[in-house]
């Protein structure tokens, strides 16, 4: 695209505002999930860590369960843990506001927590 974008501008003739390419656009906005893609993980550096999110698709038939903890740990052997960290969650809780320190806790913790007076 960003070729199309930079050397074809009677095709490509809507213009980004501050000089942005569209690959720019992508790495602001896209977001792809990974579905026990190892091809996915070795591009990381083009698609950008922070755009991509693994899943199962569970419960479908193309879903890696009941393998899915064994085909990420697969794809993401020798991927720094950081890098792993927002693959395998981190990314997705970002994106869809997940409030992670809530879902970690028991809800007994949080009952008592939030009963407990300050």
């Amino acid at each position: 695209m960003d070729y199309t974008y930079r050397e074809r501008h009677g095709e490509a003739i809507y213009r980004f505002k501050n000089g942005m390419r569209p690959s720019d656009f992508f790495h602001r906005n896209g977001r792809l999930e990974l579905l026990g893609d190892a091809i996915g993980i070795r591009l990381r550096d083009v698609i950008g860590v922070d755009n991509m999110m693994w899943g199962s698709d569970y419960p479908h038939s193309e879903s890696t369960f009941p393998q899915s903890r064994k085909i990420l740990t697969e794809i993401l052997a020798g991927v720094p843990d950081d890098e792993q960290a927002k693959i395998a969650a981190g990314n997705t809780a970002r994106v869809y506001n997940f409030d992670v320190a809530g879902l970690t806790a028991s809800p007994i913790s949080r009952i008592v927590s939030e009963a407990a007076p300050s």
